[in-house]
């Protein structure tokens, strides 16, 4: 395999801002650096290009240095045959090099310290009542999300669009960001009323706190996912949930992405709780729909009857007491009860070594043949700077 020349290299590297190659790519971008993401279906706006050269994709694709990474986890194809493909689109001329770079010893950096997090970052400050994005304004929503155990994690702001788009940012010790935290371990919104609810009934799991909202001023038990759709709570966000056992219904929004975002869901919920529904009211849905939009379907009808057709349609016991007489005190004291979930047959592996070994399992597929295989566990190890990333990006 012929090497790349260090020095073209680094032209390309420059060059290739992830902007520039967003564009090759088909995105269209703002001003800002923002757009439809080119690696997936991007309905919803999720991509970001930042000045420095570097990229972020907050439905889940990742994030990477620079344009070549963009282009490589767009292509997945080989590292060195899609640099020289890249530079050919931007008119750039890689010389070939028969030698690795040489990196002297003493130019290696000190190792850094481990990053020690403090315990004070999981208690912030709440946010100020004039909170003000410095591009964005005043957020027209702003939801507070806390633990299962009632700590502050931080403010989750949105914005509506012209368009009909959204923006949302983070909140958190004083700035707009997460303070080197990632969305993922965000709790569930609405996690600081679980220990009040019956563990033994059924409880909704939407995506967004607005959709969460929407069931709660109806007197249900729910709560919601703040990480977005391309991407899944982690363990610490869903521990709240284990051995829950009612039925822990997932309210997936009436497009693909809400509905693979549940199915993702659906597959990490069921090794932990007795049973899990996924719950497409599509029929009177439309697309992209959630609660909210389920509700205001039906605008101008009692809360108690929105409710207690929202059982029927997901197939709930409907004699349950309700949280209260308004809203407020719902949100004070819910302990309403859809009754038991039914617990679902489980699939074991067979107990017999006979058994075992007339299993048809698929041949083991290779990234690298030989080297690298499917589902594998792999550590690449060489020197700094010689393209580890590159190398891996190239397979993955």
């Amino acid at each position: 395999m012929a090497l790349i020349d260090p020095g073209d290299l680094q032209r390309l590297r420059d060059a290739a801002t992830s902007r520039r190659v967003a564009k090759l790519l088909g995105a269209e971008l703002k001003s800002d650096g923002t757009g439809c993401c080119p690696l997936h279906e991007d309905a919803r706006p999720s991509f970001k290009a930042y000045d420095g050269g570097g990229w972020k994709c907050f439905a889940g694709c990742g994030g990477g240095p620079d344009g070549l990474s963009l282009w490589l986890a767009k292509t997945r194809g080989r590292f060195p045959e899609e640099a020289r493909r890249l530079a050919a689109e931007l008119g750039i001329t890689l010389h070939e090099s028969r030698t690795l770079p040489f990196i002297p010893r003493s130019a290696s950096p000190e190792p850094r310290p481990k990053a020690i997090r403090p315990e004070t970052l999981w208690e912030p400050s709440p946010p100020p009542p004039d909170l003000r994005h410095p591009e964005l304004g005043p957020p027209d929503r702003l939801h507070i999300v806390r633990d299962a155990g009632g700590r502050l994690f931080g403010a989750h702001a949105r914005w509506s669009r012209p368009d009909g788009a959204k923006e949302v940012r983070w909140w958190r010790c004083g700035g707009w960001s997460l303070g080197g935290l990632k969305v993922v371990e965000a709790p569930l919104y609405g996690s600081e009323h679980l220990a009040s609810y019956d563990r033994g009934a059924a409880i909704f799991v939407v995506e967004g706190e607005t959709a969460c909202d929407a069931l709660h001023a109806l007197g249900l038990p729910a709560v919601a996912t703040v990480c977005g759709a391309g991407s899944l709570p982690g363990p610490q966000s869903l521990a709240p949930l284990a051995g829950w056992r009612g039925a822990v219904i997932l309210w997936a929004d009436a497009d693909q992405v809400g509905r693979q975002h549940m199915s993702r869901l659906a597959g990490v919920l069921q090794e932990t709780v007795e049973e899990v529904r996924i719950f497409l009211p599509e029929e009177t849905m439309p697309e992209g729909g959630d609660a909210v939009d389920w509700i205001e379907a039906r605008s101008g009808r009692p809360r108690e009857e929105l409710r207690e057709e929202l059982v029927a349609a997901a197939n709930l016991p409907a004699d349950a007491p309700s949280w209260g007489d308004s809203a407020g005190d719902a949100m004070a004291r819910p302990r309403l009860s859809l009754g038991p979930g039914r617990v679902p047959e489980k699939r074991l592996l067979p107990d017999k070594l006979s058994d075992f070994l007339r299993l048809e399992t698929p041949p083991r597929k290779w990234l690298a043949e030989g080297l690298i295989a499917e589902r594998g566990l792999a550590m690449v190890h060489a020197k700094r700077g010689v393209g580890k990333t590159h190398f891996v990006l190239a397979y993955v």
